[in-house]
């Protein structure tokens, strides 16, 4: 699996697969039907959150970056209520 590794910070590496990386992540996969997907791992390597399907790299990328550029301004909205 190729991996595309953008870093929140300058924190230790491990290396996995012969690839160095950053304790938070976002990775690029192709799901089982070829759609590209990311999802954003935690320092702990658990799962924090996954991308609906995107029909190319290129457009997997974006959201990546619109989600770096986003996050940090996004309201909290609970819809358990």
């Amino acid at each position: 699996m190729e991996i595309f590794k953008y870093e929140f910070s300058q924190m230790e590496t491990k290396v996995e697969g012969g690839v160095k990386l950053a304790g938070e992540r976002f990775e690029i996969f192709k799901d089982s039907v070829g759609k590209f997907r990311f999802r954003l791992r935690a320092q702990n390597g658990e799962i924090i959150a996954e991308s609906g399907a995107y029909e190319s790299k290129e457009g997997c990328q974006t959201g990546i970056v619109s989600v770096k550029e986003n996050a940090s301004k996004a309201e909290i909205q609970d819809c358990t209520t």
